[in-house]
């Protein structure tokens, strides 16, 4: 639901409605406990790492899906990300990440990171879909639920606004953000992002006295 608010212009002497989507996806979001919480109920290192990338890294899930084991640099901590219009940028990697990383790729040195176990798609590279499915069912058996009211269960582009969120609550700076996320302007980051949420206007509003 859309909500109005008014704002006098002095200058011109009149009065000038502006609507603000309250209710945009990108307002809404995970905090840390919870992200803590998906990640302990994800099933399986695969599924724990697949989220990790969206929820530590603010990677989209297209994103996660096409990542090599070519594009890490081990010894640096960071991974090549193919993001939008074929566009690369490095993401710095938490060192949890890079441990499960080694773990799950095992032997292996070339090739997709994330591969299919289910039995008709068994080595093969996984489908977006799926990725949903892990996010969704890692929510379920955590017990949590999409903050956003018209959504039921916990999604992928959740935790990329979360991470990105979460950033910003930690009072980290904003150019970096947009250069993880891959935005191409701070302009684009801040757009989505800039404004408050509703419940952080309602926390400094108190009880308006």
């Amino acid at each position: 639901m859309n909500q109005e608010y008014i704002m006098l212009d002095t200058k011109k002497g009149k009065v000038i409605k502006k609507v603000r989507k309250f209710n945009k996806a990108s307002e809404f979001y995970l905090p840390p406990q919870a992200i803590e919480n998906l990640l302990a109920h994800a099933g399986s290192l695969r599924n724990r790492t697949i989220i990790a990338f969206m929820a530590r890294c603010g990677l989209r899930r297209n994103e996660v899906r096409g990542l090599k084991l070519e594009d890490i640099d081990w010894s640096n901590g960071w991974v090549s990300v193919m993001g939008k219009g074929a566009k690369v940028r490095t993401v710095p990697l938490p060192g949890s990440i890079i441990s499960d990383l080694r773990l799950l790729a095992g032997k292996r040195t070339k090739g997709f990171v994330f591969l299919s176990d289910s039995s008709s798609y068994k080595g093969k590279l996984m489908s977006t879909v799926s990725i949903g499915n892990i996010v969704r069912k890692a929510g379920v058996a955590a017990k949590l639920s999409n903050p956003n009211p018209s959504l039921r269960h916990i999604n992928p582009h959740l935790l990329r606004h979360s991470f990105a969120r979460n950033w910003l609550a930690e009072g980290k700076r904003k150019e970096i953000l947009r250069m993880i996320l891959g935005h191409d302007s701070i302009r684009t980051t801040m757009d989505v992002y800039g404004e408050p949420t509703m419940e952080e206007i309602k926390k400094e509003f108190g009880d308006g006295k």
